[in-house]
């Protein structure tokens, strides 16, 4: 889990990126307006989608890497990803498939082959709960606490927008708070990438 513990640096990456994003959205919203923005598979869900599967590939690539709770870890949270991908994901009902891939049964479905897949690793690897659980106790998941902020503030904000003097405002903070969280999750994937491949350097440098 050592390459899952962040410091300065991360946030040094987050906070340019956070102001970036939030100025790339802004830039956006003044071009098409705040509406088109912010509407199912818009600028700014496209961007969500995009962050999600970059990120769930650098955890997985992680977890080629890594051993242990790092690497089972970097596998729950490249799963993790692909289900907010899948849960953002919206596409045109054109027939049976699409039908069924944005229906309520689909996300059932998705939560049982996800527990199928996890329970049974958890149980195989139930040594290892101790280092989560340190992990936990120090504070030491505060990235994934963040992410799940953003998340939860832009619930919040779908919630009261139909009741704002301009929704469209409510819908265009939703999606700028999501695309923070997931912006959370890709940095901390390039955290733990980069991590894993300097302690190789360095071990191949022991070695010599």
């Amino acid at each position: 889990m050592n390459r899952f513990i962040v410091g300065v640096r991360f946030m040094k990456l987050l906070l340019p990126t956070f102001i970036l994003t939030g100025l790339w959205a802004l830039y956006l919203a003044f071009l098409y307006g705040f509406l088109p923005t912010a509407l199912e598979e818009g600028p700014l869900e496209r961007m969500q989608e995009a962050i999600l599967v970059f990120a769930a590939l650098l955890f997985a690539a992680a977890a080629f890497f890594q051993r242990d709770a790092g690497r089972m870890a970097s596998v729950g949270v490249s799963i993790l990803c692909v289900v907010f991908f899948l849960r953002e994901l919206e596409l045109p009902v054109t027939g049976p498939v699409t039908e069924y891939l944005n229906s309520d049964l689909f996300r059932l479905h998705e939560a049982l082959v996800v527990l199928a897949v996890a329970l049974p690793y958890i149980v195989l690897r139930w040594q290892l709960m101790p280092q989560f659980l340190d992990y936990l106790r120090k504070f030491q998941a505060w990235p994934f606490l963040l992410a799940a902020a953003f998340l939860f503030a832009g619930e919040i904000a779908e919630k009261f927008a139909p009741t704002m003097a301009r929704p469209e405002l409510g819908m265009f903070f939703e999606e700028l708070l999501e695309t923070f969280g997931y912006l959370v999750l890709v940095c901390l994937a390039a955290h733990v990438v980069c991590a894993v491949f300097a302690a190789s350097e360095s071990e191949k440098a022991v070695s010599r």
